[in-house]
Protein backbone atom coordinates (compact mmCIF):
# COMPACT_ATOMS: atom_id res chain seq x y z
CA UNK A 1 0.00 0.00 0.00
CA UNK A 2 1.44 3.73 -0.63
CA UNK A 3 -0.02 6.56 0.63
CA UNK A 4 0.79 10.08 -0.55
CA UNK A 5 1.59 12.65 2.43
CA UNK A 6 2.25 16.39 1.52
CA UNK A 7 2.67 19.29 3.58
CA UNK A 8 -0.56 20.06 4.79
CA UNK A 9 -0.81 16.00 5.46
CA UNK A 10 2.03 16.18 8.11
CA UNK A 11 0.92 19.46 10.33
CA UNK A 12 -1.25 16.75 11.63
CA UNK A 13 1.13 14.64 13.06
CA UNK A 14 2.80 17.02 15.45
CA UNK A 15 0.99 19.17 18.79
CA UNK A 16 3.60 21.93 18.60
CA UNK A 17 6.77 22.99 16.97
CA UNK A 18 9.45 25.63 18.04
CA UNK A 19 12.95 26.65 17.40
CA UNK A 20 15.42 24.21 18.58
CA UNK A 21 16.88 24.82 21.88
CA UNK A 22 18.41 21.44 22.11
CA UNK A 23 22.13 22.62 22.53
CA UNK A 24 20.88 23.99 25.63
CA UNK A 25 18.95 21.09 27.03
CA UNK A 26 20.55 18.45 25.86
CA UNK A 27 20.01 15.73 28.68
CA UNK A 28 15.91 16.73 28.35
CA UNK A 29 16.16 14.16 25.53
CA UNK A 30 16.56 10.59 24.58
CA UNK A 31 18.18 10.12 20.97
CA UNK A 32 15.69 7.58 19.68
CA UNK A 33 16.23 7.12 15.64
CA UNK A 34 19.38 6.73 14.82
CA UNK A 35 20.41 5.64 17.97
CA UNK A 36 23.61 7.83 18.36
CA UNK A 37 23.40 11.65 18.98
CA UNK A 38 23.74 13.62 15.90
CA UNK A 39 26.95 16.22 15.57
CA UNK A 40 24.99 18.72 13.84
CA UNK A 41 21.42 18.11 15.70
CA UNK A 42 22.00 22.00 16.29
CA UNK A 43 19.63 25.17 17.41
CA UNK A 44 19.38 26.07 13.56
CA UNK A 45 16.78 23.02 13.67
CA UNK A 46 13.29 22.80 15.13
CA UNK A 47 11.73 20.82 16.95
CA UNK A 48 8.07 18.98 16.62
CA UNK A 49 6.41 17.41 19.54
CA UNK A 50 4.23 14.38 18.28
CA UNK A 51 2.40 12.93 21.92
CA UNK A 52 2.77 9.69 22.69
CA UNK A 53 2.29 8.09 19.46
CA UNK A 54 5.46 6.62 17.74
CA UNK A 55 3.87 6.37 14.57
CA UNK A 56 3.16 9.67 14.15
CA UNK A 57 6.61 10.52 14.84
CA UNK A 58 7.96 7.97 12.52
CA UNK A 59 6.68 8.96 9.43
CA UNK A 60 7.14 12.67 9.78
CA UNK A 61 11.09 11.81 10.85
CA UNK A 62 10.24 9.77 7.08
CA UNK A 63 9.05 12.52 5.52
CA UNK A 64 11.95 14.43 6.24
CA UNK A 65 14.44 12.03 4.94
CA UNK A 66 12.87 11.43 2.15
CA UNK A 67 13.13 15.32 1.37
CA UNK A 68 16.55 15.35 2.66
CA UNK A 69 16.44 17.21 5.60
CA UNK A 70 18.30 15.26 8.18
CA UNK A 71 16.24 14.41 11.26
CA UNK A 72 16.24 12.72 14.47
CA UNK A 73 13.77 11.11 16.45
CA UNK A 74 13.97 11.95 20.39
CA UNK A 75 12.33 11.18 23.20
CA UNK A 76 11.49 14.50 25.61
CA UNK A 77 11.76 13.32 29.24
CA UNK A 78 9.77 16.64 30.59
CA UNK A 79 6.73 16.05 31.41
CA UNK A 80 4.41 18.55 29.92
CA UNK A 81 2.35 17.18 30.87
CA UNK A 82 3.37 14.20 29.79
CA UNK A 83 6.81 12.76 28.07
CA UNK A 84 6.27 12.39 24.48
CA UNK A 85 8.42 12.34 20.98
CA UNK A 86 10.14 15.03 19.26
CA UNK A 87 11.38 15.73 15.90
CA UNK A 88 14.05 17.22 15.28
CA UNK A 89 14.84 18.24 11.84
CA UNK A 90 17.23 20.56 10.11
CA UNK A 91 14.56 23.22 9.03
CA UNK A 92 14.75 26.87 9.75
CA UNK A 93 11.78 27.24 12.37
CA UNK A 94 8.97 29.51 10.96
Amino acid sequence: MNITIDKYDIEYLYNAKMKSFINIQIDRFEFIKPLKKPINCHENGTLYWCGQNYINALILFNWFKNKNIESQILWDLVENPEAQFVIWADTKFK
